[in-house]
């Protein structure tokens, strides 16, 4: 629809990363993940990745996503704060306790950089959490929602999105 209405690119707002396959075969404009990207921004600056996200039901899937992006080996730390996404504003002071404990876990765990795995983390703990807490914590927190929306200005800006060959049209798949 977005594709339809003229729009320039698709985020896929969620780390998991929902979908993301299936939407880049129906859309001709660029569909860009969060977690594809973070992980990719991840891979150029440093080594060792500690990943924080929001539930450990949520572990299985990014675990699955970093091994597809070619980065699992590089994540030394995955950890969970264990609060449900829809209460992370209502228990901001809890989840700033729990964040800033996983990711000193991971920081101890050898990790270089924070890939924070959850895309309502940031917004709970209100406007420049990441550049609060990557200050305050002594280690560069990655922000997946201005990751994601600068990967997809700069895929607009180069005239770049997904490859046909890699992600053929699902009609032309179905209608061949």
């Amino acid at each position: 629809q977005a594709d339809q209405e003229g729009y320039d690119a698709v985020i896929i707002h969620c780390f998991g990363d929902i979908g993301l396959a299936g939407a880049k075969t129906i859309a001709d404009i660029p569909v860009i993940g969060a977690g594809e990207s973070v992980f990719q921004v991840a891979y150029l600056l440093a080594d060792k990745f500690g990943l924080i996200t929001a539930r450990d039901e949520f572990i299985p899937n990014i675990y699955r996503s970093a091994r597809t992006h070619g980065v699992v080996d590089r994540i030394v730390s995955m950890r969970s704060i264990n609060i449900p996404v829809l209460e992370l504003r209502e228990r901001r002071e809890e989840l700033e306790a729990r964040f800033t404990e996983q990711v000193n876990k991971a920081k101890h765990d050898g990790a270089e950089i924070i890939i924070v795995g959850c895309l309502a983390i940031f917004p709970a703990l209100g406007d420049h959490s990441a550049r609060r807490l990557s200050e305050k914590l002594g280690i560069q927190l990655l922000d997946g929602t201005a990751i994601a929306l600068r990967v997809a200005e700069m895929l607009v800006n180069l005239n770049l999105r997904q490859s046909r060959l890699a992600f053929p049209r699902a009609a032309e798949i179905w209608h061949k």
